[in-house]
């Protein structure tokens, strides 16, 4: 999961992961879902 993803840093801190330059977006959440929608 790149776009709803939480790292956490050695300070403590988190901060969202985003997708990499050239990488598509990817949601674990969204991908669950179509997922069950197919059964």
């Amino acid at each position: 999961d790149n776009t709803q993803a939480w790292l956490l840093q050695s300070d403590g801190q988190y901060i969202q992961a985003m997708p990499a330059p050239g990488e598509e977006p990817f949601s674990a959440q969204q991908a669950l879902l179509e997922k069950l929608a197919e059964a």
